[in-house]
């Protein structure tokens, strides 16, 4: 995105962007993400079909077991994060967004983003999702990976409460379509509000020309984030209670996107 950078991995090896493919080296051989042919990326890309097999990192029919990581732009930045599951634990990720989605079905998109990206959105949602999920058998997963943020803005209103009932909707909605199957639900927790601070990660660090550290970001600390978060913290929770949904951190202070993603998956 030319106005946020989103870093995931451990030691992501370059900078790309989100329809860059990208390879990994397994036991069983070089496997690769493919880039392009997982986005919607455009409104002309409305009636593409996404291959599986193309937007996979490991072997979806060998696998022990299968991620499909779906939501918007997000999702793209993602293929890194899972580099430990598919090369010594022989799961399969299936990684398909669509730029400015819905984080689930059948919700509007930001009211702030071209209304062109709803077309999209209820393209990726009704079309590219439930082809993508047949690829899934029971004990597998469905991870949600979006930009939340703005389901909590800094001075929230009365249609800000009505956008969360409708997120809590959907998400139960899903969830109880996927446990018919028994395939399980998890959706990445809103990223801290890096866009608001309108910088840079990389301005954050010190500097010779700023030996106290203190750029022209506008970084919000660990308790103003909490604080603001504290709705849709509300709302995941009460799912994540009722078992129908596991809600994970994504915080630089908590754990990577790899550990968050390994840990997710393998504890019982």
């Amino acid at each position: 995105h030319p106005a946020f950078n989103l870093f995931t991995g451990r030691k992501p090896p370059h900078t790309q962007d989100l329809a860059t493919p990208y390879s990994l080296i397994t036991n069983h051989g070089m496997t690769t993400w493919k880039g392009e042919a997982c986005v919607i990326s455009k409104g002309t890309d409305i009636g593409k079909r996404i291959n599986p097999y193309d937007c996979e990192l490991g072997d979806i029919d060998k696998a022990k077991s299968r991620i499909l990581v779906a939501g918007n732009s997000f999702a793209a930045t993602f293929p890194s994060g899972f580099n430990d599951l598919v090369r010594d634990d022989n799961y399969s990720v299936i990684i398909a967004s669509s730029y400015g989605s819905s984080p689930a079905p059948s919700l509007e998109v930001d009211s702030y983003i071209d209304r062109k990206y709803q077309r999209m959105s209820d393209y990726y949602w009704s079309a590219v999702f439930p082809s993508l999920l047949k690829t899934l058998k029971p004990g597998d997963w469905v991870f949600l990976v979006s930009d939340i943020a703005y389901f909590t803005p800094l001075k929230p209103d009365a249609s800000d409460k009505t956008r969360l009932r409708g997120l809590e909707t959907s998400l139960t909605q899903l969830s109880h379509k996927l446990s018919e199957r028994g395939i399980r639900l998890a959706m990445l927790h809103g990223m801290p509000y890096a866009r608001d601070a309108q910088c840079e990660p990389v301005m954050g660090m010190r500097q010779w020309f700023n030996s106290i550290g203190k750029g022209p970001c506008n970084f919000y600390t660990k308790q103003e984030t909490v604080n603001r978060r504290k709705p849709l913290d509300d709302v995941l929770k009460k799912l994540e209670n009722s078992g129908k949904l596991r809600s994970e951190e994504h915080t630089s202070e908590l754990q990577s996107p790899c550990n968050l993603v390994c840990r997710l998956l393998l504890e019982k």
